[in-house]
């Protein structure tokens, strides 16, 4: 094929870029662990919410009535410093795989309970404001999951996400990556959710 001067200086400049991109397979995909947190370490994450404020579930840049919960903002105390001392480790070892540059926690760790009805419909954990620098959010299972029914974590785009849910498990994935929590059905759920932060996106 012939281009003219320009169009095909610029086709080379694309292909030399093309060449010179390093792939991250891993860039947009949910991991799963299982037994990242023990059940003994779930049963102190849930004490530690009994001695924080409850209030009802809300996101800021968003309609009222996406979400219904209830949640309670774990801040960093004497009580909870090992928490946020494992969260942190955990992302920077899941980290390997994504690879972005991330400097800390910035938000507070967020408890977060769902009764029968309540759900979080389709959102984005990175945003305006604070949010803008979220780079991976982390999703804890706190309860086992033969203790509700529905409030399945999805995620748009990732069909197959892996279905373990037991006491300890957690899910990884990119703050920009739409996700939902369906309606509870039967029984109570309680999760864990925190965010590692980075220098924006450029």
């Amino acid at each position: 094929m012939i281009y003219p001067k320009g169009l095909a200086n610029a086709a080379d400049s694309v292909e030399r870029i093309r060449c010179g991109l390093r792939i991250n397979s891993r860039v947009s995909s949910p991991l799963v662990f299982t037994g990242i947190f023990s059940a003994e370490e779930c049963y102190r994450i849930m004490g530690l919410s009994q001695n924080r404020r409850p209030r009802a579930g809300t996101m800021m840049y968003a309609r009222p009535n996406i979400r219904k919960s209830t949640i309670a903002w774990i801040d960093i105390q004497e009580d909870s410093l090992w928490l946020y001392e494992k969260v942190w480790n955990t992302f920077q070892a899941v980290n390997r795989w994504f690879k972005y540059d991330l400097f800390g926690l910035v938000d507070e760790i967020q408890f977060a309970k769902y009764g029968v009805g309540d759900s979080f419909g389709w959102h984005l954990d990175a945003g305006g404001g604070q949010t803008s620098t979220r780079k991976l959010s982390m999703s804890v299972q706190l309860c086992d999951e033969d203790d509700y029914c529905g409030g399945d974590l999805e995620l748009c785009a990732c069909p197959q996400l892996d279905p373990r849910r037991r006491r300890g498990t957690i899910i990884v994935f990119p703050s920009f990556l739409a996700h939902q929590v369906t309606p509870v059905t039967l029984g109570t759920r309680y999760s864990l959710v925190a965010w590692a932060h980075g220098p924006v996106f450029r």
